[in-house]
């Protein structure tokens, strides 16, 4: 026999075994899968590529909210991934539990890769998770050195309004947050909220989820550091490389003059990490210090500048929100002096207004799983087997007609009790912008605490208006215009004009 021949055999046979076990598998899963009654898309039942192709896309939360649509409360997006919109999954699937609580997904890397064997608190486990959180949490209260900030804003705004008068706004409020971030973090900002802002770290932090949504994208189908995986991440851009590069190497530079310098600010984060507790050894060891610094960076600076971004747009196109919410500072607030932390946070419309945001444009919009445990779980009345995905869509469940009466429409009302009758029936337990439970964001009420100081200290001394290409220049709506998201939202530029008003 000819020697060609035997060969060809051999790899026609090698490929019919292909198809054979590829078919018997994906029978297998739509058939006789433990997961074979949730609905779901047929292909999505044998395959993780469609969920992981529209999350690289930028558009995995409207997907998700579509398929919610069509399939109802549950709906099976992978061969071994669930995701829910009732209510109470929030309690089920992030919820504190006797015993070990439900850890992320294998496949979730965070914002950063682990340095040498280290995990920072974004996928460290049990114990672990909660000395870093120990650690981290009794930073996050209301510093006083948000009113600096504040201040700077406003001075650029005064300058700006006399000049020119056009801010875009969704880049101001990054650069506020971020060198409040950086200041709060390591002693001193970076300067870039300034007439001529130093922009090269914050824009890297900014565009990071880039990179972090290529990664989560690329792991579902490949699997978590294999040789498939890895290829793949070769084909990230180099500019999303980079911007990782960027933001590491900054912070290295940072750590090492904050803690080198006898006369920084003893007050910083990074400072007293890595003081000695009582004596003994550090709360955290140097490359966890790295890894937790360089994601409260990204997470308190980004996960704020979009709520400021959101809530602006809010306001600026729902004009009685807007006159109710000047109204209600403008009475609180005679003069500048007036706005504190403590006066600011006890305005009910405010509240109402950015809970209204945050529902209505959760700032991380991604899908963040959950594997359930050994011997598995019943979520929903479901058995999950062991290892089984199952998550919540912050973008569907907060938009889902099933917890909201008109979801898609923006009204701080309904999170005011007995001021409007529509909104009674409302889960407002659905909305959960930071997340639930033990790995809830720490830095919730310090986000709320500065969108309320700087909402608060604006509106009083300024009137501000959309000005840009269109009166709507996005849309809240998930059909018309639906905004992109890597891993958070991406907002397009938000051109305001602002007229100041005599207090």
């Amino acid at each position: 026999m000819d020697a060609s021949v035997s060969v060809y055999r051999v790899v026609g046979g090698l490929l019919c075994l292909a198809l054979v076990y590829t078919f018997a598998k994906a029978v297998y899963r739509i058939l006789f899968h433990p997961l074979r009654s949730v609905p779901g898309p047929w292909l999505n039942k044998i395959s993780a590529i469609p969920g992981a192709l529209e999350l690289l896309l930028r558009r995995q939360h409207v997907y998700y909210h579509n398929l919610h649509a069509r399939y109802g409360p549950v709906v099976r997006v992978g061969p071994d991934e669930v995701i829910c919109i009732n209510a109470r999954s929030w309690d089920e699937i992030y919820g504190f539990r006797s015993g070990e609580h439900l850890e992320r997904a294998p496949t979730f890397i965070g914002i950063v890769d682990p340095a040498a064997k280290s995990k920072g608190i974004g996928i460290s486990k049990g114990k672990d998770h909660i000395r870093h959180r120990r650690a981290l949490g009794r930073f996050f209260t209301k510093p006083a050195i948000l009113h600096l900030y504040v201040d700077k804003l406003m001075a650029l705004i005064r300058t700006q309004s006399k000049q020119d008068g056009r801010m875009n706004m969704s880049r101001w409020y990054a650069y506020f947050t971020f060198d409040f971030m950086t200041h709060l973090v390591f002693g001193e900002p970076y300067e870039s909220l300034s007439q001529t802002p130093a922009t090269e770290w914050p824009d890297a932090v900014f565009n990071l989820m880039v990179s972090a949504t290529w990664d989560q994208s690329a792991r579902p189908v490949a699997g978590s550091d294999t040789g498939l995986s890895r290829l793949l991440l070769k084909l990230m851009p180099a500019e999303a490389m980079q911007w990782r590069q960027t933001h590491i190497s900054k912070v290295r530079e940072k750590l090492a003059q904050c803690l080198s310098e006898a006369g920084k600010d003893r007050q910083s984060i990074a400072r007293q990490l890595s003081e000695r507790a009582n004596g003994g050894k550090p709360l955290l060891t140097a490359s966890e210090q790295l890894l937790d610094t360089a994601l409260l960076v990204v997470a308190g600076a980004e996960t704020t500048s979009i709520l400021l971004t959101g809530l602006t747009y809010c306001i600026c196109t729902n004009p009685h929100a807007y006159a109710k919410l000047v109204e209600e500072i403008r009475t609180a607030f005679k003069s500048k002096q007036d706005v504190t932390l403590e006066s600011s946070a006890a305005l009910p419309y405010l509240d109402a207004a950015i809970r209204e945001a945050l529902r209505i444009l959760p700032p991380a919009s991604v899908n963040n799983q959950r594997a359930a445990p050994k011997g598995g779980m019943v979520a929903q009345g479901i058995y999950l087997p062991e290892g089984t995905l199952i998550g919540i869509s912050p973008w569907a469940v907060s938009r889902s007609s099933a917890n909201f009466h008109a979801p898609e429409e923006y009204h701080p009302e309904r999170w005011l009790q007995g001021v409007d009758a529509r909104f009674e029936g409302d889960q407002l337990g659905a909305s959960r912008p930071f997340g639930y439970g033990p790995r809830a964001c720490i830095g919730e009420s310090m986000a709320i605490a500065e969108t309320k100081l700087l909402m608060s200290t604006l509106l009083l001394q300024y009137g501000k208006r959309l000005e840009g290409r269109k009166d709507r220049p996005w849309s809240l709506g998930s059909e018309d215009e639906p905004l992109e998201m890597v891993q958070t939202l991406r907002f397009p530029d938000l051109w305001m004009r602002f007229d100041e008003v005599k207090c």
